[in-house]
């Protein structure tokens, strides 16, 4: 089986993705018993069956289902209760799938496709775009967290909120042009 561009894509951001989840959940649970290995590992192992359920079935049903178990899953990594994982998992799920919908009829707005007549340029924008805002709205909610809880935020950390995204949507942008000549 061959990938294409925008698989290739897909797995390579799924790496971002991960992390986006775990710092997802350390919005809703405490690590401080957490065991940070098998954290890593569990991750890990999130990425790797993501990916293979992705590239085995490619069917968006699938890929839903999927990501909804393994979120749960993930939670086990945190001491809690059923309530509080079965919480956390419906509410990073539907932040994330209403962020990629907003995503998606967002450049659709924009009609983005007038520019390219390649559909997995508008598709690689559209899962980079939905990947970087994802990104931004859980630091934003982790820094609102932790103004709640009266800790102190770094410069650095606000910094991170603004670089990255910025940082990511340049060499997308770059590599966009690149491919298509504009």
């Amino acid at each position: 089986m061959m990938l294409d561009s925008y698989d290739i894509i897909y797995l390579l951001s799924n790496v971002f993705g991960a992390y986006t989840i775990f710092k997802f959940m350390c919005i809703f649970f405490e690590r401080d018993e957490t065991n940070k290995k098998v954290e890593f590992i569990t991750y890990a192992l999130y990425y790797i069956a993501i990916g293979a359920i992705y590239i085995t079935f490619d069917n968006p049903a699938v890929n839903l289902c999927a990501n909804l178990i393994f979120f749960f899953l993930l939670t086990f990594n945190y001491s809690s209760t059923w309530k509080l994982r079965l919480i956390a998992t419906a509410l990073i799920y539907v932040i994330l799938l209403s962020l990629e919908a907003l995503v998606v009829f967002g450049l659709r707005f924009l009609n983005l496709n007038r520019f390219t007549d390649s559909a997995d340029i508008e598709l690689i924008i559209a899962l980079l775009s939905s990947k970087m805002i994802s990104y931004i709205v859980v630091l934003a909610l982790s820094n609102f967290q932790m103004i709640k809880n009266e800790i102190k935020i770094s410069p650095m950390h606000w910094l991170a909120i603004i670089t990255i995204p910025s940082s990511t949507s340049l060499s997308t942008f770059m590599l966009i042009t690149a491919n298509t000549g504009y």
